[in-house]
């Protein structure tokens, strides 16, 4: 019987509670946004040590909000499949805190405030890029975009817009926070990259295929199998050659080489080719 495939809900219920907060704080007049938001003045002069874990609960700018809700709903639930059960709320949190204590160390005496989901949103995009280096986003199963041109376009255009909407509200304090929310989930995001790749916590080969996108597995599944109907027409036309006392290899060079790589996919999987082979494979289809 053929295992479902697991949904995973945590990052839409992440943008489900922050999306009332939000709205409750537009309501109310930015009051609930001033409570939670973090202050670091108010942090060391008042003790408001809840402030920094609740900062994110707080609406920062509409820009924030469109970038974080795009991660969290696309990006978001694929890395909630690598760190799977408790391990995956428990990193989003400890990364919030860690932004907001630095956040507190770095402006000390300052009243500007910190908000939004934009630190946890960066460091997410980040990390998904760097595992994902070589791979392809698809949009509406037809459009195929490099993964990092992908994310450093979405992570520019949200910095210029938070630039301009900074310029005419002449707070420049938005884009203070920006670029921090942006420097901490870069660094974070590339940490967090580095440990699971050389502690090896997380089996390398585990993250390839959760990454996978249907439409990958799919044009992988097309190109074994034309490379297995090739193999077939070829033991026809060998066997018509052999009757005729000719020696296959002379005509077809690539045969042994086919069934190598034939046997190899049947005894390890697909993953198990190098590129090279994978090459081969991909050029045999195209040309027989």
């Amino acid at each position: 019987m053929r295992k479902k495939n697991r949904i995973y809900y945590f990052s839409y219920l992440v943008i489900l509670i922050f999306g009332i907060f939000y709205l409750v704080d537009l309501v109310v007049g930015g009051k609930l946004g001033f409570l939670l938001s973090l202050t670091p003045n108010l942090v060391y002069q008042k003790s408001e040590v809840w402030r920094l874990l609740t900062y994110p609960l707080s609406f920062n700018t509409v820009e924030g909000i469109l970038i974080s809700i795009f991660i969290f709903l696309v990006l978001a639930p694929k890395l909630e499949k690598i760190y799977h059960g408790f391990l995956y709320p428990i990193i989003l949190l400890s990364i919030i805190f860690l932004q907001g204590i630095l956040f507190a160390i770095f402006s000390w005496n300052s009243f500007y405030p910190l908000k939004g989901l934009e630190g946890i949103s960066i460091f997410i995009i980040t990390l998904f890029t760097l595992l994902n280096i070589r791979g392809k986003l698809i949009f509406f199963n037809k459009f195929y975009i490099n993964t990092p041109i992908f994310s450093l376009g979405l992570v520019i255009s949200w910095i210029l817009t938070t630039f301009v909407h900074s310029l005419l509200l002449e707070n420049f304090n938005i884009i203070f926070s920006s670029i921090f929310s942006l420097i901490f989930g870069v660094s974070a995001g590339m940490f967090a990259y580095l440990h699971i790749r050389y502690t090896k916590i997380i089996n390398p080969k585990y993250i390839l295929s959760t990454l996978q996108t249907q439409k990958a597995k799919e044009l992988r599944t097309k190109l074994l199998s034309l490379a297995v109907i090739a193999n077939e027409e070829l033991k026809k036309v060998n066997q018509e050659l052999l009757q005729n006392n000719f020696h296959h290899s002379h005509y077809y060079p690539n045969a042994e080489k086919l069934n190598e790589i034939l046997d190899k996919i049947y005894q390890k999987g697909f993953n198990s080719l190098s590129n090279e082979e994978k090459d081969f494979l991909d050029e045999y289809s195209k040309t027989n």
